[in-house]
């Protein structure tokens, strides 16, 4: 019994020290980040649409993509049908995009991207944006690209917002997640010198970095972790530029949540399993940039091994408990933990909500079942620990009844959200987090 608490002893202090390391890095977001110099358009970019039955989606996408703030002539617009049974590909067609077509299988998104780069490469592009079918694009997303790219950075990564944040409670933590890692993830690392997390969307790199990476090469279900990793490898540094805006139809279905979630984790898991050893022991870019790159590939085992470490430690008490009132002073003790780590994580959400002057008071909804939602990623690592998801599943878009993108909201003021089509979003308030 001595060595297994002793083993638990270890892992403990293991877990806690990891947990240490992105707690130091979250104290620098109370720091602003340099901003970005005002340029020039100079830039000419392809937006990269991958799309599966996205006909609902589509159209608003390039519709926005079309309405910014930014030469037309430095902007191409690329929808890339795949597995399609809809009318996606002519509505994209319809409002304004080229299409790529598929000659191959596509399994993963990875697939339909390798395919629109392989022709993309023989275009004059000088840099490519990713951005998910569901997307819609705040109308300065390339004005404040171009502006990072002439400053020198050859990847960067806009900030996430949820497009439908009261649809639902679920909805609502999306909103409040995506806020939270804009300012504890991204903005404290841009003070650092550390890179953006590149999650899936809006997401912009250099035609320099696809010739060094020959082409878009990712196989894996997170084809966005991936290409992270590649970065790292590379030795390029991933650009946080907050005020390049995309906002996502987030899911409604606590269960769809949970299965994009544990799709995410499994992903993460596949990358770090391919690239660990190459990213600790590449020669290129900044020591403390391949630090970043594996503990970030590493976080899933940790956060699922804790899983298993934090009950061990409670039941390795239980084993010396000898009385009843020993033992009702623990369950006591053990529930008051609960409590308070739900309440920790109640009002951490209120202050986001609060900090962020973007939402009304039915974010409330979201507020409240913000701690459930991240107490849901650990048991969907223990999973994914032990079941990988190898199929890439399609999750059904253009069901988002409300938006949260109306100039001058705030948490406790009712207003009633345009249809995503009627919103000016350059007038939206940009701001730091």
């Amino acid at each position: 019994m001595k060595s297994m608490a002793d083993v638990i002893f270890v892992l403990n202090v293991a877990v806690k020290v990891f947990s240490a390391y992105f707690v130091i890095i979250m104290l620098f977001a109370i720091f602003k980040p340099k901003p970005f110099g005002r340029h020039a358009p100079k830039t000419k970019f392809a937006v990269v649409i991958a799309a599966r039955n996205e006909e609902a989606v589509i159209g608003n996408l390039v519709l926005s993509l079309r309405l910014q703030k930014y030469p037309a002539n430095l902007v191409d617009i690329y929808v890339i049908p795949n597995n399609c049974t809809d009318n996606t590909k002519n509505v994209a067609l319809k409002a304004g995009a080229k299409i790529i077509e598929c000659t191959g299988p596509v399994r993963c998104k990875g697939d339909a991207l390798n395919e629109a780069f392989r022709v993309l490469r023989k275009e004059g592009h000088d840099a490519y944006c990713i951005f998910d079918a569901d997307n819609y694009a705040d109308k300065n997303f390339l004005a404040e690209m171009n502006n990072a790219f002439c400053d020198g950075y050859t990847v960067a990564k806009g900030r996430n917002e949820a497009k439908n944040p009261y649809d639902s409670w679920v909805a609502g933590c999306y909103a409040l997640y995506f806020n939270t890692m804009n300012l504890f993830f991204n903005k404290s690392r841009a003070k650092l010198g550390l890179s953006a997390k590149p999650n899936g969307t809006a997401l912009a790199f250099h035609r320099s970095v696809l010739e060094k990476n020959d082409g878009w090469n990712t196989i894996t279900l997170t084809e966005d972790a991936e290409f992270g990793a590649d970065c790292v490898i590379l030795g390029e540094r991933i650009a946080w530029v907050p005020d390049a805006i995309a906002y996502d139809e987030e899911p409604n279905s606590f269960a769809v949540s949970i299965r994009q979630r544990q799709r995410w984790i499994s992903g993460l898991m596949q990358v770090a399993g391919m690239k660990l050893k190459k990213v600790i022991s590449t020669k290129h870019g900044k020591k403390r940039l391949r630090l970043d790159g594996a503990m970030i590939l590493l976080s899933p085992f940790v956060q699922g091994v804790s899983a298993f470490v934090i009950p061990a430690t409670y039941l390795s008490d239980i084993s010396n408990i000898t009385t009843a009132t020993a033992f009702g002073d623990f369950a006591v003790n053990l529930l008051l933990n609960i409590g308070l780590l739900y309440a920790g994580a109640t009002a951490a959400a209120l202050v986001i909500a609060l900090f962020s002057k973007r939402y009304d008071w039915r974010i409330a909804k979201g507020i409240l079942m913000y701690g459930v939602f991240m107490f849901s990623w650990i048991p969907i690592s223990v999973v994914s620990l032990f079941r990988k998801e190898k199929t890439w599943e399609h999750i059904s878009h253009g069901h988002a009844k409300q938006s949260a993108l109306v100039q001058g909201t705030s948490l406790f003021t009712h207003k009633m959200a345009a249809p995503i089509s009627q919103i000016n979003c350059s007038n939206y308030k940009r701001r730091y987090l």
